[in-house]
């Protein structure tokens, strides 16, 4: 029974999951993910926690407002140092926190270059991370950019809250001017992000 439930496990996360991925079909991705997880979890497997990082992701990128480990057989996960960088990215995207969001990504892209992260917030501009941000900035490095499968859809993760984002902003307004958006995004006017109807 649990050779089968590994198998049919390695099936769903390395064959299905991953080719619904390649053509966007979200829920389809995070639906084998959920299997493959429960699976690989009954197994005892290890590999429980990479699909439960691509489950997250999965998650994110169908921009779901249902938080993943509200489910019983994650949970006991939400707190998993592997999983924790994937948790509070989740969580900053479910928020249309797109500071934070940013932020775990930099200091995991700071962490994965070998640079000391430094805080944005002007209250801390300049000074280094105290060593425990470091040692998270090196965790999130390992959950989501040293994993070449999670890194090749930050850019999309990335398009999806800005555009969340900035969708929030102007949704009051009649007109909106460019540097008006970028002023209020702190960007320079020359970066934009395409907003898909």
């Amino acid at each position: 029974m649990i050779r089968y439930t590994y198998s049919e496990a390695h099936w769903r996360a390395c064959c299905e999951a991953t080719g619904w991925y390649s053509t966007e079909q979200w829920d389809k991705a995070h639906q084998d993910f959920f299997e493959a997880f429960k699976n690989y979890d009954e197994a005892g497997s290890p590999r429980r926690i990479q699909c439960l990082k691509y489950l997250v992701l999965a998650n994110m990128l169908m921009q779901s407002a249902i938080d993943p480990f509200t489910a019983p057989e994650t949970k006991p996960y939400k707190n998993d140092p592997e999983i924790s960088a994937m948790t509070s990215l989740v969580n900053a995207y479910q928020r249309r926190d797109i500071l934070e969001f940013e932020n775990i990504l930099k200091g995991a892209a700071a962490a994965f270059n070998g640079m000391a992260p430094v805080r944005p917030s002007s209250a801390h501009s300049g000074k280094r991370r105290r060593p425990h941000c470091a040692r998270a900035a090196a965790g999130n490095r390992k959950t989501i950019m040293d994993d070449a499968f999670v890194r090749n859809y930050i850019e999309d993760l990335l398009r999806n809250i800005r555009t969340q984002v900035l969708l929030i902003i102007i949704k009051p307004y009649t007109q909106v001017s460019i540097p008006f958006l970028a002023k209020v995004r702190k960007t320079k006017s020359g970066t934009h992000t395409r907003v898909r109807y």
